[in-house]
This record gives C-alpha cells, sequence and structure tokens, in this order.
C-alpha cells in the first residue's frame, strides 16, 4: 500500500501524507477523499511548500508539478466556489512570481529551483486564466488546447491580449517540441485568416 491512514480531520497530516505519496510517484486518488476536499489540500500542500520555499536547498521541488496533473481530475466538475478557488491560485501565483523577482544574485536562472519556479508559475497561470475564462470545466492541462479556446472557440483575440496583459508568463508556454504556443496559435490564426480572405 503506498498511503497510510491519517487520523480524520488532521488537515496538516492530510497534506503531508499527499506530499509523501507525490514524491514517492504514488496515485493520490487511491486515498479516497471527495474532489472537494482534495481540491483544498492539494492548494493547502503548494502554498505550504511556496511558503517556505528556499533557494539554497537541497529539497527537490518538481515533484509538487505532478499536483497539476490532478487538477483537470478535482477541479473539472461539481466545482462551487470557482472566485474562492480562482483567488487562493492567483494568491499562490504572487507568491512564486515574488520569488522569481527575488531570486538572490548568486542562483542562475538555469537552476533547478529558478527553473521549477518558472513552471510552477506556468501552470499556475495557465489555471488562473482556464479559471477567469470559464474553461476549467474543458481543462486537461493543454496550455496549448487552453490558447486555441481563446482564439478559435470562443474568436476574441482581445481574451488571448488580455491574458497576456494579466499573465505575461504565458509567453514563455511551449509546445512539446519546444516550439512557442504563442507563435504556433498565431501562426494558425494567420492562416485562418487569409483562408477566409481567399474565398471572398
Amino acid at each position: 500500500m503506498c498511503y497510510t491512514v491519517v487520523k480524520d480531520g488532521d488537515k496538516m497530516a492530510d497534506y503531508k501524507e499527499i506530499d509523501r505519496m507525490l514524491k514517492n510517484n504514488c496515485e493520490i486518488t487511491d486515498l479516497g477523499y471527495n474532489k472537494g476536499k482534495m481540491r483544498n489540500l492539494l492548494l493547502d500542500l503548494l502554498e505550504y511548500r511556496v511558503d517556505n520555499f528556499k533557494y539554497v536547498s537541497k529539497n527537490d521541488y518538481s515533484y509538487l508539478l505532478k499536483i497539476f496533473d490532478y487538477f483537470p481530475y478535482y477541479f473539472q466538475e461539481n466545482l462551487q466556489n470557482k472566485k474562492e478557488f480562482y483567488l487562493r491560485i492567483k494568491n499562490i501565483r504572487n507568491k512564486v512570481k515574488d520569488l522569481l523577482v527575488q531570486k538572490p544574485g548568486n542562483i542562475s536562472k538555469n537552476s533547478c529551483h529558478f527553473q521549477f519556479l518558472k513552471n510552477l508559475i506556468d501552470n499556475l497561470e495557465t489555471i488562473s486564466l482556464s479559471f477567469l475564462y470559464d474553461y476549467i470545466d474543458k481543462y486537461d492541462g493543454s496550455k496549448y488546447d487552453f490558447i486555441n479556446f481563446l482564439v478559435f472557440e470562443i474568436k476574441r483575440i482581445d481574451l488571448l491580449e488580455d491574458a497576456l496583459r494579466r499573465f505575461p508568463y504565458i509567453v514563455n508556454f511551449e509546445n512539446k517540441e519546444g516550439n512557442s504556443l504563442i507563435n504556433n496559435v498565431i501562426g494558425k490564426y494567420i492562416e485562418e485568416v487569409d483562408k477566409y480572405t481567399d474565398n471572398e
């Protein structure tokens, strides 16, 4: 068994157990907690780790990014209080942004801790935008699909502009091949406009 039984109502023990399971590549859905409880525990764990983040630590924080693999499962259905979750995620994002800005001068931007924070803020911004543009019920973790949704399904490029203004780190999103998602989407948009104008 990959998990231990936690005394009911012990929130700190709950998210420490989730933390341990993520570190050991265990399936946190095996805990059997309801989605509402898990949503809160995942955000509590993330906030706790961000609040206690140290650049000069031997800790490997990259396992925390696995949390975002569970967001589609825990956040897609029966989600009440979207605004509350959006504000919590935005608060965590702001803390990560402060950590990035306050990076000590002796820490390289290529360091594993700095790269972790960049990946973390990318994921937090995608989730924040999904809440903001009412995409959370369709969110599957794909930044590319989300940007496509804004441009091609809603057909409002101004939403992409607004997203870029609110969350400038989304310009760093890349697809699996390492190409800029923004460049790909804009290229596809231009192709669609060309097709449209050729047909007139």
